[in-house]
């Protein structure tokens, strides 16, 4: 009787996993549906994606660009209210979809539908594709253009070693390249 309580009680626990699981919005799919081009969520060892949203152009429906936004671990201890969600909306054509803009993160990337190019930027050869950057004080910036999207990849110092910088550049650029 008591192998039979054990049993049940697991998959219970089981059950509303697999529910709680199935009720977490997938942001990779959203993103997708929401732009006309294609996206591609990069993922990091010790970093998860911590912000998520879609700016639209005041100018140009068609002119979106999306802003990812990666630390250690998820806040989530500062949720938007709906209100302030419809603010951002309303206010700043910016649709957020996790996390919350005021949240800091240790780097972000931005993906938009058209090409970019970094004033005063070097170029480098990074897993066979041409990479754009420019090395500042307080942070760095990666431009990558794809025939789809062009990815461009912010990080910052003093939250961010150079050997992890330069592991999150490669990491990228490898995921983006293998999705061609």
């Amino acid at each position: 009787m008591k192998s039979v309580r054990i049993y049940l009680f697991v998959m219970l626990l089981t059950i509303s996993g697999c529910t709680q699981e199935s009720s977490t919005p997938n942001i990779h799919d959203e993103l997708n549906q929401k732009v006309d081009f294609p996206v591609v969520l990069p993922e990091f060892d010790q970093y998860v994606l911590n912000y998520a949203a879609i700016e639209t152009s005041p100018v140009s429906d068609k002119r979106k660009t999306i802003t990812l936004g990666y630390a250690p671990e998820r806040n989530e201890s500062t949720k938007l209210t709906k209100e302030e969600k419809e603010t951002l909306k309303n206010d700043q054509n910016k649709e957020v979809l996790l996390g919350n803009p005021k949240n800091e993160n240790n780097f972000y990337i931005n993906i938009d539908n058209s090409e970019a190019k970094l004033v005063n930027g070097e170029r480098t050869t990074i897993s066979g594709y041409e990479v754009q950057y420019w090395v500042g004080d307080q942070n760095a910036n990666y431009v990558l253009n794809t025939a789809g999207a062009t990815y461009s990849l912010n990080v910052i110092f003093s939250q961010t070693s150079k050997q992890a910088r330069d592991g999150i550049v490669k990491s990228m650029v490898e995921q983006i390249s293998k999705t061609k």
